[in-house]
């Protein structure tokens, strides 16, 4: 999963540099408002792909629990 964010992050820097926009209007997109927006989007899909994996972590140690106490 890291492995995609890294990705998508990379994707978002190279399609920057590559912009037909002048460095200041690039550099304005950046700090400006659609880079808050961007920032938060990224900020929200990582918060969510840790809960996720925490949640899953969860019930993969229940399972595990059960089933050592059924073996016993």
């Amino acid at each position: 999963m890291n492995k995609i964010l890294i990705s998508l992050m990379v994707g978002v820097v190279i399609g920057i540099m590559i912009a037909p926009d002048k460095g200041s209007v690039t550099i304005e997109k950046i700090t400006g408002k659609k880079g808050d927006d961007l920032f938060d989007m990224l900020s929200k899909l990582v918060t969510g792909v840790g809960e996720k994996i925490k949640e899953n972590a969860n019930d993969l140690a229940d399972k595990a629990k059960s089933t050592a106490a059924e073996v016993v």
